[in-house]
């Protein structure tokens, strides 16, 4: 529909200004690429929200941990953790969550909702955790520990692997850096030596 309605927007303004048979192939153009584009924002953003999500889950999860060792409780945790992470993803994520629970859905059934949601593994291995823990009757904040100290592992072998590949890409511009570099010194010493052999 917003395809549409952009569409049928650049056709007028288009055909204002200029002839109507063009007008109306960039409305179409428009109406037919705008979906895509759309969409494709959609994922984007969805991929930098999940990124930034990642990035913030270990100290989240120890802090909901420390929280608990103080003698609150799970949900308690949560809302504090949303109060004070306002406008960040993973807040919004634990909002949805807090919020099916407090529609009466079980703990359980909100953290697979939430794990379904973000489609993340580190996401589905801490709901596991959580889940499988509350059915053995492990402490929940020492599970929580557990899970913070992986998930920080993780984060720490992601920079790792994300330097070597970037340690990879840097090489072919730093040798085309060096070839530019290598002309520059070069080419006085060359050219004049070439056009002596063009003259003659």
């Amino acid at each position: 529909i917003e395809g549409v309605l952009v569409g049928l927007s650049i056709f007028a303004l288009v055909s204002l200004t200029t002839y109507g048979a063009f007008a109306a192939i960039a409305g179409i153009t428009t109406a037919a690429i705008y979906p895509w584009l759309a969409a494709r924002s959609v994922v984007q953003h969805s991929a930098r929200s999940l990124k930034i999500l990642r990035g913030r889950l270990p100290f989240a999860i120890d802090q909901i941990a420390l929280m608990m060792q103080a003698g609150a409780n799970f949900e308690d945790c949560l809302r504090t953790l949303v109060s004070d992470e306002q406008g960040h993803p993973l807040a919004e994520e634990w909002a949805i969550a807090l919020n099916e629970i407090s529609a009466g859905r079980s703990r359980r059934e909100a953290l697979l909702d939430l794990r379904d949601r973000l489609g993340d593994q580190d996401v589905a291995e801490l709901v596991f955790a959580i889940n499988k823990g509350e059915e053995l009757g492990t402490p929940l904040s020492r599970i929580l520990s557990e899970q913070a100290e992986q998930l920080r592992l993780k984060r720490s072998q992601w920079g790792e692997k994300a330097a070597a590949e970037a340690e990879v890409q840097i090489v072919f511009p730093g040798m085309l850096v060096m070839l530019a570099c290598l002309l520059v010194i070069v080419a006085p010493i060359l050219l004049p030596a070439v056009m002596n052999i063009l003259e003659q």
